[in-house]
């Protein structure tokens, strides 16, 4: 489902600290961390360890969420 637009994650931004294989975020902070680039970039950059960052009330035409449980 990646490139259609960011994703929106649950993770506080922060750098990354040693491995980044499923790297924990901050417990919390400032900015979200969204990820997978959209329709509006090169195909290069669309993967889901691409990730930026923007205030949780952050919108934009090619920002959304992916909605999923835990069972």
């Amino acid at each position: 489902m990646l490139g259609n637009v960011w994703e929106w994650t649950h993770d506080w931004y922060g750098e990354y600290r040693g491995e980044a294989d499923d790297p924990v975020g901050p417990a919390s902070g400032e900015v979200r961390v969204f990820r997978g680039a959209s329709w509006f970039f090169d195909a290069q950059y669309v993967r889901s360890a691409n990730r930026g960052r923007g205030a949780p009330a952050g919108r934009g035409a090619n920002l959304g969420f992916r909605a999923a449980r835990s069972l």
